[in-house]
């Protein structure tokens, strides 16, 4: 149940008892809006990371008991699917950005240059919280990962890398371009599906992983570079 649903449970009781309280205490004032949107951006990212990079798996589980869930779906008289019900909290980022943008355009409107700057940042911190649940909604697309991803703690870094092991040996000079994500507690190397190279965002193919707490006790034993401890990882086949 709880890779089908994710963190649901987290996100209704923060908005409930974070968000819309202070949504309440700010309505009136841009300037609490702007400091409400940006304290709270961090948390926003976090719990909706979570929730987004579970969503491909949430699917997959819906569309393999598919016949279960349209009998429920019709015994408790539903009006919506499951998969449509569960898109709804990642809908709820795009709905403050619509609302905070009116709030924005309706001051400028209005000659209110203060207010509308306030509602530009709270609206600048919101599109930074959509970028980062669009990006954790295709990491979890991932094919044939066996981890949990959204168990490995926040994403903390991730880019393209050059990898001489994809393929072949470390004696082959050859590089293949890869995707390397930080986690909290991972990092996870993929392969990059050739015919989507050019895209911004990638198909991606898991291909290994290592615990970072390992690479953290490599680098306590000794005074080499993090570079170095990876190097030394890879040549144990571990990456």
């Amino acid at each position: 149940m709880r890779e089908l649903l994710g963190n649901i449970e987290d996100l209704k009781d923060y908005h409930k008892k974070v968000i819309l309280p202070k949504l309440e205490h700010a309505y009136r004032d841009p300037c609490k809006m702007r400091t409400l949107f940006e304290c709270e951006k961090n948390k926003l990212s976090m719990k909706y990371g979570r929730y987004c990079i579970n969503s491909s798996r949430s699917a997959s589980i819906i569309k393999e008991n598919l016949p279960f869930f349209s009998q429920y779906q019709h015994k408790n008289g539903q009006t919506h699917r499951l998969d449509a019900l569960l898109i709804k909290p990642i809908q709820r980022i795009t709905r403050y950005h619509m609302f905070l943008s009116n709030l924005a355009r309706t001051s400028t409107e209005l000659g209110n240059a203060d207010s509308s700057a306030d509602y530009s940042a709270a609206l600048d911190a919101i599109m930074s919280v959509t970028e980062h649940t669009n990006t954790m909604m295709w990491i979890g697309e991932i094919k044939n990962c066996p981890l949990i991803l959204c168990g490995q703690g926040p994403l903390l870094k991730h880019g393209r890398v050059l990898s001489k092991k994809i393929r072949g040996s470390f004696k082959n000079r050859n590089k293949w371009p890869c995707h390397l994500l930080l986690f909290q507690q991972t990092l996870v190397l993929c392969k990059i599906v050739e015919s989507s190279e050019k895209k911004k965002q990638p198909d991606l193919e898991y291909f290994k992983h290592v615990c970072v707490n390992h690479i953290q006790s490599l680098i306590s034993e000794s005074s080499k570079t993090l570079r170095t401890s990876l190097l030394t990882l890879s040549h144990r086949k571990v990456i």
